[in-house]
């Protein structure tokens, strides 16, 4: 017997494949509810919208923030150059205002690779990417991931270039390429450098 799917993008394809098969053999299925299940299908769809809305107003707000967050490291360092300047006298005045020479230890390696990169969910220009964290080992502690892409043309497939960067390990990505074979891969990143590539996943939206 068939096992039902546990991937979000695998229960869409089903779905799909069971609204059109119902319409398409009525006879075959009398009693299947199509109108109940196309109404429990279009509120999924109109969540997954909403979703995929709020994401994409998310990474606007984190745009404009680290926007104002550049701006702010930039007043914060003309301050403490100028306080610098004040206490030249006695520099341990500076702990006053909690600026020391103590810096946190860097982590002493690059983090691991990260694992079982997979494609959950895909939509027109969005795709939705899930990973693991890099196993333990002897590796420094991810402190954030880049997502990386590559898209296929005539000549072949372009360089990869960053797509985005965040410190989860799931990501929806909005306004991708339509109709051409991309790739998408992970990697970790720290003080230390960055890691070794996830695998590579393949989608044409």
């Amino acid at each position: 017997m068939a096992q039902f799917p546990k991937k979000e993008i695998e229960i869409r394809a089903l779905i799909e494949k069971m609204i059109s098969g119902y319409g398409e053999y009525p006879a075959e299925f009398p009693n299947a509810d199509v109108p109940g299940l196309v109404v429990v299908y279009d509120e999924y769809r109109n969540k997954k919208a909403v979703q995929i809305w709020k994401e994409a107003w998310v990474h606007l707000l984190t745009e404009t923030k680290d926007i104002a967050l550049d701006a702010l490291v930039v007043k914060m360092v003309s301050e403490l150059k100028q306080s610098e300047v004040d206490t030249s006298a006695d520099p341990k005045q500076l702990e006053l205002i909690g600026w020391t020479d103590k810096q946190t230890p860097a982590p002493s390696a690059p983090p691991g690779q990260p694992r079982m990169l997979e494609i959950t969910a895909e939509g027109a220009g969005t795709i939705d990417l899930d990973w693991k964290t890099p196993a333990p080992g002897p590796f420094g502690e991810a402190r954030a991931y880049v997502i990386l892409r590559r898209v296929q043309s005539a000549t072949g497939f372009s360089p990869w270039l960053d797509a985005t960067i965040t410190v989860a390990t799931r990501v929806t990505l909005s306004n991708q390429p339509l109709r051409t074979q991309l790739e998408y891969r992970v990697v970790a990143m720290n003080a230390a450098g960055t890691s070794v590539p996830s695998n590579s996943v393949a989608a044409v939206l």
